[in-house]
């Protein structure tokens, strides 16, 4: 017995073209067909270079404050580096880094340059016993670079006292 598609219910019709826009969907994304549907960006470093135009740490904002509550716990506070990427060319990434030599401190983080523009980096705090912390105040070295596989060059390179505050 073919009734065909003009004796389908109303539900039955809903459903069948449901299952007609999935399948359609699922062919033209698919891999065989090339089509991609969503927008996919590289998170993986490659060859390039960005032309920085202004960077913006403030080093003396790098300190060092006791944890809440009564905690045994100091943070290394660190504020955010704001960069300014006038030209891209590939995918360089930015390396921000604050070194403290005396308390054994090397914090990086990094980030993809996606586009030309303001951009932000940000760096965790850093917890430390407070056994660690013998001095009022630590040296430390605050970096920015811009790093690819073919190249890799400081934009921001600044030395900063660091306060122990109570």
């Amino acid at each position: 017995m073919d009734k065909g598609i003009g004796s389908l219910g109303p539900t039955e019709l809903a459903q069948l073209l449901l299952i007609a826009a999935v399948v359609v969907v699922l062919v033209f994304s698919s891999s065989f067909v090339g089509l991609s549907l969503t927008q996919s960006e590289s998170t993986s470093l490659g060859d390039g270079n960005a032309t920085v135009t202004a960077v913006s740490v403030d080093v003396t904002a790098v300190q060092i404050t006791p944890g809440r509550f009564g905690t045994d716990v100091s943070y290394l506070r660190i504020p955010d580096a704001q960069i300014d990427i006038d030209d891209l060319e590939g995918q360089p990434r930015l390396v921000y880094r604050v070194e403290v030599p005396a308390l054994d401190l090397d914090l990086a983080a990094t980030k993809l340059i996606q586009n030309p523009g303001p951009t932000t980096v940000r760096l965790s705090d850093a917890a430390l016993a407070a056994d660690q912390l013998d001095a009022d105040s630590y040296e430390g070295r605050v970096t920015v670079r811009v790093q690819s596989l073919s190249s890799d060059y400081t934009v921001f390179n600044e030395s900063a006292t660091i306060e122990v505050t109570s």
